[in-house]
C-alpha cells in the first residue's frame, strides 16, 4: 500500500485553503469516505455480477464462480 507523502498533504491543504485543524480533518474524512464508497460499490458489483446503476432490464446476471449467464434449465422430458 502506498503511503501519502507529507508534500502531497501540504499541497492538498494549501490548494483547498484549509486553515483550522477541523477543516483538514473534515476534508480528509470526506476524501476517505468517497474512496471507501467507491471500493464498496466495486466489491458489490463484483459480488452481484452487475452494477446497480444499470436498469433492471439491461442487467445480465452472472454467477460469481463461473461468470456465465444464469439460464433456467429446460423442462425434464424423460418419461
Amino acid at each position: 500500500m502506498t503511503k501519502v507523502s507529507k508534500g502531497f498533504l501540504k499541497q492538498f491543504i494549501k490548494k483547498n485553503d484549509l486553515k483550522p485543524t477541523e477543516d483538514v480533518q473534515a476534508a480528509l474524512r470526506d476524501l476517505f469516505a468517497s474512496t471507501m464508497q467507491g471500493m464498496l460499490e466495486a466489491e458489490l458489483d463484483t459480488h452481484l455480477g452487475f452494477t446497480l446503476s444499470t436498469t433492471p432490464k439491461t442487467r445480465r446476471r452472472t454467477t460469481a464462480a463461473t461468470d456465465i449467464a444464469v439460464r433456467p434449465l429446460p423442462p425434464n422430458t424423460a418419461t
